[in-house]
């Protein structure tokens, strides 16, 4: 197998997992957790909290009128990760740590953006974690991906 299919196998397997673990996942929230307040897991460490979430990270832009938060939300977001996975597909120097990580970034960009096409704009965020006075937003598994592949990026050569 050459260079450029090895890459592209790696890709389309992080891709597949990291959307089929999100939108599972949100599916299984939806179905169980939905309405039925808050869930402490693991006391204040690991807490379970179904929300649906219109804007951005910690609710940015939730605000925002409808067609400015699909504009930015949708349209922008698939032209990026358009432009990200023809990047990752097409450069000849990428290494295996950049490439997995910016496949993570990918993967779960993909994952908000099917929420937000089918479900009428809406992330369904369901975790929470804490240790003492920190404390996370409400996210689910998409945005876990997008900040393990950021965080890969900081440390990868």
């Amino acid at each position: 197998m050459n260079a450029r299919n090895a890459r592209l196998l790696l890709v389309g397997g992080i891709l597949a997992g990291t959307i089929a673990l999100d939108q599972g996942s949100k599916a299984v929230a939806r179905t169980t957790l939905a309405g039925t307040g808050i869930h402490h897991v693991v006391g204040n460490i690991l807490v379970l909290l179904y929300t649906e979430n219109t804007g951005g990270f910690l609710s940015l832009g939730a605000r925002w009128p409808a067609p400015v938060r699909q504009a930015i939300f949708i349209v922008l977001s698939v032209i990026i990760l358009s432009l990200l996975l023809v990047y990752i597909l097409r450069a000849r120097q990428l290494n295996t740590p950049i490439t997995v990580a910016l496949a993570l970034v990918a993967g779960g960009g993909i994952g908000n953006i099917i929420d937000r096409i089918f479900r009428e704009g809406h992330v369904h965020d369901f975790l929470k974690l804490g240790i003492g006075l920190l404390l996370t937003g409400v996210f689910e598994l998409s945005d876990f991906f997008v900040l393990v592949g950021a965080v890969l990026l900081l440390f990868a050569r």
